[in-house]
């Protein structure tokens, strides 16, 4: 984050009563210290399947940071891909990684295994884990502003002119 060495760490919490949380802190690597200020935890609420439902984060969780924004796959066999932007401490939910496996038509969402990582401004590469092959490439859309995207869907085998996830 700029010149300041800062690490994020996210939690997924169960509290009593059932209710989800999720919980994100951040660690000042210069001054030692836990930053006391409660930061926006990734929202519950998301796209799965077609509809928005209530998911907590779980296996293949992963996060990259470019640019004051940190990328995020929730994991837990969902397909939610989130945005945190670290100046506004606010979440915006992406376009979703695509469910359907090309080459076989299965439905595979991201799980055990799930990574992303950071290759140049704006470009990040990205692995489903769920005991898939897939490799995909993420870039981030030219003009992209803080709304939530219009859910056109991507299926099997088929990926739109400009589409922000692209299977390698």
């Amino acid at each position: 984050h700029g010149q300041q060495p800062l690490i994020y760490a996210h939690k997924a919490n169960y509290y009593d009563r059932g209710t989800m949380t999720h919980d994100f802190y951040r660690y000042d690597v210069a001054n030692d210290s836990w930053y006391t200020q409660k930061l926006a935890g990734m929202p519950l609420s998301g796209l799965h399947g077609g509809r928005i439902k209530n998911k907590k984060a779980k296996d293949g969780g992963a996060a990259a940071f470019d640019d004051g924004v940190i990328y995020a796959l929730k994991g837990g066999n969902t397909q939610q891909f989130w945005s945190y932007y670290v100046d506004g401490d606010s979440w915006v939910e992406l376009d979703t990684m695509p469910t359907y496996t090309p080459t076989t038509g299965k439905r595979r969402r991201v799980k055990q295994g799930g990574d992303i990582v950071k290759y140049g401004p704006g470009v990040f590469f990205a692995l489903k884990g769920n005991k898939t092959v897939e490799f995909w490439r993420y870039v981030v859309p030219m003009g992209t502003v803080a709304r939530r995207p219009e859910r056109s869907g991507v299926m099997a085998g088929t990926v739109p002119a400009g589409a922000p996830f692209v299977r390698l």
